[in-house]
Order: C-alpha cells, then sequence, then structure tokens
C-alpha cells in the first residue's frame, strides 16, 4: 500500500549521495544533519541505479565523475528506467562551464551543485528540491491538500488543462508574474512564453501528458509589466480516478532570471577572453559586448561600453587598448543605467 502524505510527513526522506569520494559523503551528512532526512550512499554508477530502485529515495546527490559511468550516464540511465525516472537528480559537479551544467540539466537532472558547495546553498537547494518533489506528490493526489499547499509556497502553481488553459494559479503569481491570479485563469501558457522557447515548452508539457514523464524546462516567460524572467518549471499529469485517462496538468515553476544571467555572463566571460587571446579586432569584441549587453537589456546604448572602461581592472583595459578609442561619437550621447551596470558586470566579469 502507498504511504500517504500524511504519513511520509511523520517519517524521515530519503537522500542517496553518489560520489566516489567517502569525504564528500560525510561532508554532505554533517552539512544536513539537522535536516529531516535518512542518509544512504554509493560510490559508483552501478551501485547507484540499483540502490534508487531498491530504496526510492527522494532526492538523489549525483556526482559527475564517478569512476566508470560518469554521473551524466548514470543520470540518463536513471530517467529511462520507470523505476527511478521520476526520482529529481542534483548533480555535484567540479565544472565551472556552463555547457556541462546545462547538459545535465537538459538530460532530466532538478538542479546543479558546484564543488566546493557552500554549506547554505547545498542546504537551500536540497530543501528547494525536496520541496518540489512533495509538491508534484501532493499535486497528484487531492486537491484540497493541494490548494492548501500551493497557497502557502513561495513558487507559482498551477493547474492546466490539456489545451494549456490555466484552470488554478497559485497567489504567488502576483510578486513572480506580476499577475493576479484571475488575471492568468483562463488564458493558455503559450501566449505567455517567449517565441523562442514555445516549442521547447509545448514538447516538454506534452511529454509529461502522454507518456507520463515529469516535465522539466526553463523558458522565457512575460510579465505584465512587458518583460521577460526566466522561470523553471517541472510539470506532471493527474489522472482521472476513474477511468485513468489524463485529466490536467499541474505545474510549479520558480524564478531562476538570477542565475541564468550568471550563466550568460560567464559564457561571455570564456568567449571575451578566446577572442583576445586570438587576437580578434576590437570592433569584433566591443560588439560582442554589446550584444551581450542587448540580450539581457534590450535598450541597452552601445556607449555605456564606453563609459565604464574607464573603470574597468587594468588587465582588461591593457588587453582591449583600443576599444574605447574603438566606440563611434555618437555612441556617446545615449545610455541608460540598466545598461551600465548590465556592461559594467560583463567586463567587470573578464578580471
Amino acid at each position: 500500500m502507498a504511504m500517504t502524505q500524511t504519513e511520509k510527513a511523520m517519517t524521515n526522506q530519503k537522500l542517496l549521495i553518489v560520489d566516489d569520494s567517502e569525504d564528500i559523503q560525510e561532508l554532505v551528512r554533517v552539512w544536513l544533519a539537522r535536516e529531516p532526512l535518512d542518509f544512504f550512499s554509493c560510490a559508483d554508477g552501478r551501485d547507484a541505479q540499483s540502490a534508487a530502485a531498491d530504496l526510492r529515495p527522494d532526492l538523489i546527490l549525483l556526482d559527475v565523475d564517478l569512476p566508470g559511468a560518469d554521473g551524466f550516464e548514470v543520470c540518463k540511465r536513471m530517467k529511462s528506467d520507470p523505476a527511478t525516472a521520476d526520482i529529481p537528480i542534483v548533480f555535484l559537479t567540479g565544472a565551472s562551464s556552463t555547457e556541462e551544467k546545462l547538459r545535465g540539466l537538459e538530460m532530466g537532472a532538478t538542479d546543479y551543485i558546484t564543488k566546493p558547495f557552500d554549506p547554505a546553498e547545498l542546504r537551500a537547494r536540497v530543501r528547494s528540491s525536496l520541496h518540489t518533489r512533495n509538491l508534484i506528490d501532493l499535486l497528484a493526489q487531492k486537491e484540497e491538500r493541494f490548494r492548501v499547499l500551493a497557497e502557502n509556497s513561495s513558487d507559482v502553481i498551477s493547474r492546466q488543462a490539456l489545451d494549456g488553459t490555466f484552470l488554478y494559479v497559485s497567489p504567488a503569481s502576483m510578486a513572480i508574474l506580476g499577475y493576479a491570479p484571475e488575471e492568468i485563469v483562463g488564458l493558455k501558457l503559450g501566449g505567455f512564453v517567449h517565441p523562442d522557447d514555445r516549442k521547447a515548452v509545448e514538447t516538454t508539457y506534452a511529454a509529461a501528458r502522454s507518456v507520463g514523464e515529469t516535465g522539466q524546462i526553463e523558458f522565457r516567460f512575460r510579465r505584465a509589466d512587458g518583460k521577460y524572467i526566466w522561470l523553471e518549471s517541472t510539470c506532471r499529469r493527474a489522472l482521472h480516478p476513474a477511468g485513468g485517462s489524463v485529466g490536467e496538468v499541474y505545474a510549479s515553476a520558480r524564478e531562476v532570471t538570477l542565475r541564468k544571467q550568471m550563466e550568460y555572463r560567464e559564457q561571455v566571460r570564456a568567449e571575451t577572453l578566446e577572442m583576445i587571446a586570438q587576437g580578434r579586432p576590437m570592433d569584433d569584441i566591443l560588439n560582442r559586448l554589446v550584444d551581450a549587453a542587448h540580450s539581457q537589456e534590450p535598450h541597452a546604448a552601445a556607449a555605456a561600453v564606453a563609459l565604464i572602461l574607464s573603470g574597468a581592472p587594468s588587465r582588461v583595459i591593457s588587453a582591449m587598448p583600443c576599444l574605447v578609442a574603438s566606440a563611434p561619437a555618437s555612441m556617446m550621447r545615449t545610455s541608460s543605467p540598466s545598461c551600465r551596470t548590465t556592461l559594467r558586470g560583463l567586463v567587470l566579469a573578464l578580471a
């Protein structure tokens, strides 16, 4: 007999740590000692798959650099196995490249934590992942319990019809999206999604409806003020009690705009340093920085490049001696505080 949510709330949740370093395993246990968790651990991918199927943990912390099959391969296998597909996975990685982090998220991981990790960040990400897991489980059981939890959640919780029409939206929509719940109910999700992200969102939600996968996706959502923010969304189908047909889709979403901006800045930093190392023309470097700023601040003025370089680290200026001179005088006549802030972050990231 399946455990009810009330019974589950009275027991510790199970955390499986998959890392070949016993020191890391012990460190995680120490830093999460005050959390209501039962700890299990293993050191390689083969044992991890077996343990996940037997224990059915509430969350898996999975090291990328495992001996034998690496964390990516282990994650792929778990997500393809119905017995473990819905268990959330958080990667532990020493990599700082955006590409590697995105690769893990695209394979179905819920989140990632970069080593060496901060205790507060570890606790926050574990709590968030477990909260989302609990929330999705609750959504699939009983609407009354769902509504109580949803209305007290900091995430935006929603119920959607099979065509994407919002049937219910939690009060957190006001703070995150700028819309009161009643302003969204009756409208379709696709109307708020950035055009470049619509196909991916439709594909993810379609998979959740048709094959029962727990869909996870990051996409841009248009706020009430017209600006786009990044949301990390988890969706799951709900079956009708009678007949077992798919009735609705339950979803939770949290804002991850700041994280996406930092990932983008890291990408721009790497690209710009590579351009400098290759001896690329200064106009190309300037244009790359301006394009990067415009992607984060649509009304950015290129003049801000010249305005902020005077305060940039000497190493950056010495690497790009022609950058200020290459900025046309016309660029100097317009600027915006938000543009200067955006470009300052991009340039200072090169230091």
